[in-house]
């Protein structure tokens, strides 16, 4: 590249660093601060009933029911222009001074995305891990909980709400503070300081957090979730940020391409513990990669002609979709879905068997335990959900009850 491309590189970095000195000055330390000269006026308002929110599931018989029960994704939708909603603008347009746009493709905020996945965290009751995407089209934010049982629908509600309140929370903290002639340039600054940790102890269900609620579009379900993450990547998922699109797959198309970027930098800031999210953001990007590769996806081939400058047929575009679904997506996610059932047996045999060799006084009853264990281990592995793992302790222990007391009489 030219000598004068890197002078105004240089220089425009210059710039953002001075700007981004400056407003870690003057932004306060404290919500409170702000808070005491800032107008008794808030964005929440009156409450009124809470509105069902969006749920969309798909089982399948493949699913890991322990991880499938916790995991949650949320992706806020846009409002119509002829049904305008405040608290759904006004969480758009923070998140594009906040978070970015989505066009800084250079300039990643890890950061500020960690800091408000700890916000998520150390705010919402049950959420173990969670991990933010956002670009210029989507703002999603993908959950796990830490559930033994499967949650109500009123308490996937309220955890809804509380998402709704946190982010509503940083929406009027960013009204009250931020400096609105440095916000363009602000939007391509990693700056955490941006967030406000503290929160009221409490989630406040008001009108602006019930109407931002209902704008979720909530998926519970793991298999869904997964298909959900594998289109974005694909470049086959709706914008939800730009309902009135069509979707017009481009796999040709290096700007379409850069959500694999993205989801690799998500990756990177994810604040997990298990690795769920992990593997959900890593099983996305291999279908990213796999749905614009002509060696899996041969129907490929028909939209080459097209490039990355004009669009295909949306007939034709809708078809090859189709295919990358069918050749590059689905086996994926069984490919996923059957080694989590695998990792999930495991651990179940495994704890059955340490649960049931401690029942084991001598070599002679471990052998024994080992011996009735043989039959269950197999149903474990083949159908978990039909093995009753208490009954099987229940009989094994039993039995050597069984036995001793045979012992016992024969002295």
């Amino acid at each position: 590249m030219s000598t004068r491309y890197w002078r105004f590189c240089i220089l425009h970095l210059c710039l953002f660093h001075a700007c981004s000195l400056h407003l870690e000055s003057t932004i306060p330390k404290s919500l409170d601060e702000s808070w005491s000269s800032a107008s008794s006026t808030s964005l929440y308002l009156s409450r009124e009933p809470l509105a069902a929110v969006t749920d969309r599931s798909i089982t399948s018989s493949t699913t890991p029911s322990g991880i499938s029960q916790s995991l949650s994704l949320y992706s806020l939708q846009w409002t119509p222009d002829d049904r305008i909603s405040i608290p759904v603008r006004s969480t758009w347009r923070w998140k594009d001074a906040v978070l970015g746009d989505g066009r800084d493709f250079f300039v990643p905020k890890p950061k500020t995305i960690q800091k408000l996945q700890s916000i998520f965290m150390d705010n919402i009751p049950g959420l173990e891990e969670c991990s933010v995407l956002s670009n210029c089209a989507r703002f999603a934010v993908l959950c796990k909980w830490n559930d033994t049982d499967v949650p109500t629908v009123a308490e996937r509600d309220l955890r809804c709400e509380a998402l709704s309140f946190c982010l509503l929370h940083q929406v009027d903290y960013n009204d009250k503070t931020a400096k609105k002639h440095l916000a363009t340039l602000t939007q391509s600054l990693d700056l955490p300081k941006l967030l406000s940790t503290e929160l009221p102890s409490t989630v406040e269900v008001d009108s602006a957090v019930q109407e931002l609620s209902r704008h979720w579009d909530c998926i519970h379900d793991i298999s869904a979730i997964m298909l959900h993450l594998c289109k974005v990547s694909a470049g086959t998922s709706e914008r939800p940020r730009r309902p009135d699109r069509q979707v017009i797959f481009r796999p040709y198309s290096s700007r379409d391409a850069h959500i694999l970027l993205q989801l690799k930098r998500t990756k990177a800031a994810v604040s997990s513990r298990s690795g769920v999210l992990n593997d959900l953001l890593e099983l996305a990007i291999r279908a990213g990669k796999a749905a614009r590769n002509e060696m899996i996806v041969p129907a490929l081939k028909e939209l080459k002609p097209y490039g990355s400058s004009k669009d295909p047929p949306l007939d034709l575009s809708i078809e090859v979709q189709e295919k990358v679904i069918e050749d590059a997506i689905e086996p994926l996610i069984q490919e996923c879905l059957e080694k989590w059932k695998a990792s999930t047996n495991k651990d179940s045999i495994t704890t059955l068997r340490q649960a049931a060799e401690s029942l084991s006084t001598s070599d002679e009853e471990l052998a024994i335990i080992r011996k009735l264990l043989h039959q269950p281990t197999i149903e474990l592995r083949r159908s978990p959900e039909t093995v009753d793992v208490q009954q099987i302790l229940d009989d094994i222990d039993y039995k050597l009850q069984s036995l001793r007391k045979s012992k016992a009489s024969l002295i």
